[in-house]
């Protein structure tokens, strides 16, 4: 049995590195599966915000008016406001 220990231990060894190169590259190959399909969902969804703002702006009943309907109007709450009611 003493004589097979290093042959037992080399052979844990080596299937261990197999093992380990093995998960890399599937987890390589899986990562880059799902990075290209989340980079395409992304990319539609960029796609679709950018057409819902664009509709929203074209529909946008108020965005003509840039003017302030109010703006020849001058109204001062302040004005002839009596401040201290025990002064003179």
């Amino acid at each position: 049995m003493e004589q097979n220990k290093p042959l037992f231990i080399i052979g844990v060894i080596v299937a261990l590195a197999i093992g380990l190169a093995g998960g890399y590259a599937y987890g390589q190959q899986a990562g880059k599966k799902a990075g290209l399909a989340e980079g395409e969902a992304t990319g539609r969804q960029a796609a679709t915000d950018e057409a819902s703002r664009r509709a929203a702006e074209e529909l946008n009943p108020f965005a003509a008016t840039a003017e302030n309907p109010l703006g020849e109007v001058s109204a001062n709450p302040f004005e002839n406001v009596k401040i201290n009611p025990f002064a003179e």
